[in-house]
């Protein structure tokens, strides 16, 4: 069966040992069940596939805080929907201990009221409230469907980030190849730099030469 997860304390309560019953399909089956298990030291909720349909004398609960009836607030396969309407058809579900306790009295002993807190009310007096730290059975296909779907997005986030730090390697190694060729034609800069520098000094020691001579010439002028 599935619940919506406002009403799963609510139904999880109702339901109470039944919650994990086995289903036989009539008296025989039942006798038949109970007799394998006799000698065992096992607890069994035992639970007859066609229970008859329940009637009453008074009309179903209404007003402010009245939820509706579990039996229509649960999913249920086909083949056990019979089931699921003879364990929770007397029971409705209440927004409050309050309106639970404001409601019984006037119910004529046929309505069991559950809170969504998972209290439960019994037309008897009896009451029993489920324990809100042990997580109900009837929350584990919500509880696997929700992890599911977190996982498919942590996968995603995953994945993006994956393409991300793909894409920033992808860019680091262009840098790389950029810094790589930068580097390079620095080198040739300095080596084309150094070659104008000799050069230079190549030409200021050939003028210098050249001045030698002339000064040397113009003195052997002066001299003829």
């Amino acid at each position: 069966i599935r619940v919506g997860a406002d009403y799963e304390k609510a139904i999880s309560t109702a339901l109470g040992d039944f919650l994990e019953a086995v289903i036989v399909e009539g008296q025989n089956e039942l006798g038949k069940a109970l007799a394998l298990v006799e000698d065992e030291d096992i607890s069994l909720s035992l639970v007859q596939a066609k229970p008859g349909k329940k009637s009453f004398a008074s009309p179903f609960p209404s007003g402010d805080g009245i939820l509706g009836r579990a039996s229509e607030l649960v999913e249920a396969n086909p083949q056990i929907q019979e089931v699921v309407e003879n364990l929770l058809d007397h029971v409705v579900i209440v927004a409050s201990r309050q309106i639970a306790l404001k409601h019984i009295s006037q119910s004529g002993n046929e309505f069991a009221f559950a809170t969504l807190e998972g209290e439960f009310f019994a037309p008897n007096g009896l009451a029993h409230v489920r324990s809100s730290v042990t997580a109900s059975p009837l929350s584990i296909p919500r509880q696997i469907a929700e992890g599911q779907a977190s996982l498919s997005q942590e996968e995603i986030k995953q994945q993006e980030l994956e393409s991300t730090i793909k894409g920033q390697r992808e860019a680091l190694h262009e840098l790389e190849l950029v810094s790589h060729q930068l580097r390079e034609d620095l080198v040739n800069q300095s080596t084309e730099l150094e070659n104008l520098r000799r050069r230079k000094q190549s030409l200021v020691l050939e003028a210098e030469q050249i001045e030698r001579q002339q000064e040397w010439f113009k003195a052997q002028l002066r001299a003829n």
